[in-house]
């Protein structure tokens, strides 16, 4: 299948299609149906020119269920049942391959699953680069919560992964589960950095305590988080539905012994709390001085109805019949901000907007009002303004944004602030600028990633940033490394192994970055020839950075 662009780029799609085979065991059917039929093996794009520009290759291994299926059907003039046997083959995609004809790029990955199509290892590669992640499930486990979530079938989440190189595990993360009134919840998420790479078997006990879950509701919903730096109290309600207050800087024991085991769990069944118990609610401020209590209101219906400050600032927010905000009000009632809609089948005169009206007094008199247009596809077109300056006439004057949008619905221009005198739609910007090229405008490849802005204005038509996207030549990158004696950089990155982007401004400066598979900054390169270098471990964390400049035409 072919899908060509408005831009005249087009790719093109590959499905699996093999003929089916015979099968005498099944008269019927005559044929052993193909499972991998219809699966995508690849894809091509191809610029305006019908140039090759990427080519992203699939391959698929199967799963065959272990649970035989046991049918029986008909022939055409016969009335005995014929029984015939099958087992369900799954597919699961076991490799890709993305070539890029423009950076010269090339990555592998290929992908590891077990008898039940869980993803177990997965693998990437990029010249001499290798990363492999490796996923740990509920059932590779000997507890006995992760005994009881395999009975309940939770086998699907991975509980263990792994980031690992040649050279051994670099990253981890574990989640701990525990039983909470019969429901299987998250008690603790712990994180695995290391400087240097460890075996599997080194793991344990080097793991850190990232976010503890406790004390949980019946409903399942944490009422202390601690993050290992402030611990948080939640206080729910609404039939355990939603939080009714976030304290900070506190335990969930200190907050117990203030309001009781029976008032917490009151709160948190009552479909919608009593003035009185929010009222005791936010008295706990007063009794923990050292945290910081805020609380929260709902409309069930429609969203949240008031939030107040550990400072006592309230924000009261008030919904129209639909649900959509149409006011936030202060402690004392007053409205702060208003919201109007309009909704239209996008015309040129007439598109659906939001209107934003900030008060500067109680009374409503000084205000500051903002109209965001959307198109039919409910993208951002135009935003106007006032309270920017006073005109020559002593009146306010109004400014005006926009956004454009190719045929392929990337942002294609973005004009400049524009003068005028009202908040109405303008369908012709244009003839509103001195300037009629006061925007940014983006070229796009193939790829659709920006390879040109456009600098504002009529004088700087042609210039502006160029961007271009490749990978490293051989030879042109060192690889730096720590010994007993010092910085080594005795060797160099494989050619294609680090993806490049190059930056070229309006004076002609260049900067090039390169990054290697980890996504980790290994070089700026200012100008061709000005080196800065970023040194990491060999488990990916930076140590260093270090310039190279030119001495003697050399760098150095």
């Amino acid at each position: 299948m072919t899908e060509t662009f408005a831009d005249g780029t087009s790719k093109v799609y590959t499905y699996s299609n093999k003929q089916e085979e015979a099968n005498p065991q099944q008269p019927f059917m005559h044929t052993t149906p193909n499972y991998g039929n219809g699966l995508l093996e690849s894809i091509l794009t191809l610029d305006s020119l019908g140039n090759d520009v990427q080519l992203q290759e699939y391959n698929y291994t199967y799963k065959i269920s272990p649970d035989t299926v046991h049918a029986f059907h008909y022939s055409f003039h016969g009335s005995t049942p014929i029984l015939y046997n099958y087992n369900i083959h799954w597919p699961v995609q076991a490799y890709s391959h993305t070539l890029n004809y423009m950076d010269r790029y090339n990555e592998y990955s290929a992908n590891f699953y077990d008898d039940d199509c869980r993803l177990r290892n997965s693998e990437t590669s990029v010249g001499n680069q290798h990363l492999t992640k490796t996923y740990h499930y509920a059932d590779d486990r000997t507890d006995a919560v992760s005994q009881e979530m395999r009975s309940r079938h939770m086998v699907g989440m991975p509980v263990e992964t792994y980031l690992s190189t040649d050279k051994g595990i670099i990253r981890g993360q574990k989640n701990t589960y525990s039983l909470n009134e019969g429901k299987i919840v998250t008690s603790d998420e712990a994180i695995l950095q290391t400087s240097v790479p460890l075996a599997a078997n080194d793991c344990n006990g080097k793991f850190t305590q990232h976010v503890r879950y406790r004390n949980y509701t019946l409903g399942g919903n944490p009422m202390y988080v601690d993050n290992g730096i402030m611990g948080k109290v939640f206080l729910w309600s609404y039939a355990d539905t939603y939080p009714v207050a976030e304290i900070n800087g506190t335990t969930y024991d200190e907050v117990r012994r203030i309001l009781s085991d029976g008032f917490i769990a009151a709160l948190t069944s009552a479909s919608k709390p009593t003035k009185e118990q929010l009222a005791t609610v936010r008295a706990l401020q007063n009794a923990l001085p050292h945290a910081n209590v805020t609380t929260y209101t709902y409309d069930t219906a429609r969203g949240m109805t008031s939030i107040c400050s550990p400072n006592g600032v309230t924000q009261k927010y008030e919904y129209d019949a639909g649900g959509k905000l149409i006011c936030v009000k202060n402690t004392a009632g007053k409205v702060q901000e208003r919201y109007a809609y309009t909704f239209n089948k996008f015309q040129s005169g007439s598109p659906s907007s939001i209107t934003t009206t900030t008060m500067l007094d109680d009374t409503g008199t000084g205000k500051l009002e903002k109209v965001q247009y959307f198109d039919g596809f409910g993208r951002p077109v135009q935003m106007a303004y006032n309270g920017v300056m006073l005109g020559k006439d002593g009146t306010n004057t109004t400014n005006r944004t926009q956004s454009d949008y190719d045929a392929l619905g990337r942002e294609w221009r973005t004009w400049l602030p524009i003068a005028g005198t009202s908040l109405g739609y303008a369908s012709t910007i244009t003839s509103m600028a001195r300037d009629r090229k006061a925007y940014y405008s983006n070229v796009y490849d193939a790829l659709s990633r920006p390879t040109f802005v456009s600098s504002p204005g009529e004088d700087m038509q042609g210039k502006g940033k160029r961007k271009e996207y490749g990978t490293n030549d051989g030879n042109s990158v060192k690889k730096y490394r720590f010994s007993s004696g010092g910085i080594v950089g005795n060797s160099f990155y494989e050619k294609g192994e680090l993806r490049m982007e190059r930056i070229t401004d309006e004076e002609g400066a260049t900067l090039e970055t390169y990054t290697d598979l980890l996504g980790n900054k290994v070089l700026e390169r200012h100008d061709g020839d000005n080196d800065t270098y970023y040194i990491y471990n060999d488990a990916g964390l930076a140590d260093l950075c270090t310039t190279a400049y030119v001495s003697g035409g050399r760098k150095s």
